[in-house]
């Protein structure tokens, strides 16, 4: 489904999971497979940008609907043996 809206806080991020929200309550979720700002595909939106969103889900999208886009990252460190 492709759903337009306003980005009001972060960043979207292609490949990140959508927690859908109607009224305070989580409908479900989705996966976000593609942005869009204008005529060209985008990997990411900033706050205070419009954008599509191409989302991966069989729940219909309505009017003040809040989408809220988590994005997992990990992180690898290497820990060395202290100097004494």
């Amino acid at each position: 489904k492709l759903v337009g809206g306003l980005v009001t806080k972060g960043e979207l991020r292609k490949g990140g999971r959508i927690r859908i929200y109607r009224a305070g309550e989580l409908l479900g979720e989705a996966n976000l497979l593609g942005l869009q700002q204008g005529p060209e595909k985008v990997d990411s939106v900033p706050a205070g940008n419009e954008c599509g969103v191409l989302l991966g889900t069989k729940i219909t999208i309505a009017p003040l609907d809040q989408l809220e886009c988590v994005v997992q990252e990990i992180i690898t460190v290497q820990l060395g043996a202290r100097s004494k």
